[in-house]
C-alpha cells in the first residue's frame, strides 16, 4: 500500500509542476508584455499606392540596316569602323565599282569585310543601328501575365549605365505563349520613350524593367505593419480617451509597404501598433488587455 501512495503522489506532484509551469508560461508573459510593450503612432494619410512587376529583358534598336553585297568584287574605300557614327548619304565602302551608303543616320554596329576581301553576293557586310530608338523585349510568365496591359509605364536600368534610369511604355504584350523549360512564357514589348541619351545603350543589353501595373492617387493608406488580424478581419487600433480599441477596416491594394484603407477610418485619423507586429501572441495579449 505505501509503494501505490507514494506512486501515486509523484503523480500528483508531477501534474502539479505541469499546471504551475503552464500559469507561469501564460501570465508572466502577459505580465511582462503589459508593462513593456512600446506602441508607434501613424497618422492615416492620403496618397499613393503604386504596384510594379519587376522582370529581366534585352534592348532592341527599333531601326537597324544590313547591308549585303549585291554581287561579287573586291571590298575597298572602307571608310568606317564599328563604334563610328556615320551620317545619312554617306559612302560606308565599295565593292567593285559599287558604293554602299548610309540609308539614315547611325552607329556602325558591325563590320564583316576588311580592305581587299572579295565579297560574294548576298554576302552581309556591314551592320548601320540607328541608335536613336530602342525597344525592349521581356518574357513573363503565365501567372503574371494578366497583370500586364498595354500602355503601362514602366522604369528600366542596366547594370552596364549604372547612372541613368529609361522610361518606357509597354506597346504590346504577346497573344500566344512559348513553352520554355516546361513553363509557359508571354512576350512583352517595350518601347522606350524619346528624347532619352542612348550614347551608352546597345542592342541586345540586358536590363531590369519594372512595370507599373497599378496606380492608385489620392487614397487613404497606412503601413501594412500597422494592420492587426483577428482570424481573416483586418483591423486597426485607435485611442478613444484612456483606452485603445480596434476598428474593424477594408482593405485595398497594397504594394508590400503600404496598404490601402478603403473604410474604417478617416484621414487624420491616429492608430497606434507595435513596434514588433509580428507576433500573433502579442495580438492575442493585447486584445486581452483591452489595448
Amino acid at each position: 500500500m505505501n509503494g501505490v501512495k507514494k506512486k501515486k503522489t509523484a503523480i500528483y506532484i508531477v501534474v502539479g509542476v505541469i499546471i504551475l509551469a503552464l500559469i507561469l508560461a501564460i501570465v508572466l508573459p502577459i505580465v511582462f508584455f503589459k508593462n513593456n510593450i512600446e506602441l508607434n503612432q501613424v497618422e492615416v494619410e492620403s496618397g499613393d499606392i503604386v504596384k510594379n512587376f519587376t522582370v529581366t529583358g534585352n534592348a532592341k534598336v527599333n531601326k537597324q540596316y544590313n547591308g549585303y553585297s549585291a554581287s561579287s568584287g573586291e571590298v575597298t574605300n572602307i571608310r568606317y569602323s564599328v563604334g563610328d557614327f556615320v551620317e545619312e548619304g554617306q559612302i560606308i565602302l565599295s565593292v567593285g565599282q559599287a558604293y554602299y551608303k548610309a540609308p539614315f543616320d547611325g552607329i556602325i554596329s558591325y563590320m564583316n569585310v576588311k580592305e581587299g576581301d572579295v565579297a560574294m553576293p548576298q554576302a552581309l557586310m556591314f551592320t548601320l543601328t540607328d541608335g536613336t530608338g530602342y525597344d525592349m523585349v521581356a518574357r513573363v510568365n503565365e501567372s503574371s501575365y494578366l497583370s500586364i496591359k498595354k500602355g503601362n509605364k514602366a522604369n528600366i536600368s542596366f547594370s552596364a549605365i549604372p547612372d541613368q534610369i529609361f522610361t518606357a511604355t509597354v506597346s504590346a504584350v504577346g497573344a500566344d505563349g512559348i513553352l520554355s523549360g516546361g513553363a509557359t512564357l508571354f512576350e512583352v514589348y517595350l518601347e522606350l520613350d524619346e528624347g532619352q541619351d542612348f550614347t551608352n545603350l546597345r542592342n541586345n543589353m540586358t536590363g531590369e524593367i519594372k512595370i507599373v501595373t497599378q496606380h492608385l492617387e489620392d487614397v487613404l493608406i497606412v503601413p501594412v505593419k500597422a494592420i492587426s488580424y483577428d482570424g481573416d478581419r483586418p483591423y486597426v487600433t485607435v485611442k478613444e480617451g484612456d483606452n485603445y480599441v480596434s476598428k474593424s477596416v477594408e482593405l485595398g491594394a497594397s504594394n508590400g509597404i503600404m496598404v490601402e484603407v478603403k473604410s474604417g477610418v478617416t484621414e487624420g485619423d491616429n492608430i497606434f501598433y507595435k513596434k514588433d507586429n509580428s507576433s500573433r501572441m502579442e495580438e492575442m495579449m493585447m486584445q486581452m488587455w483591452g489595448m
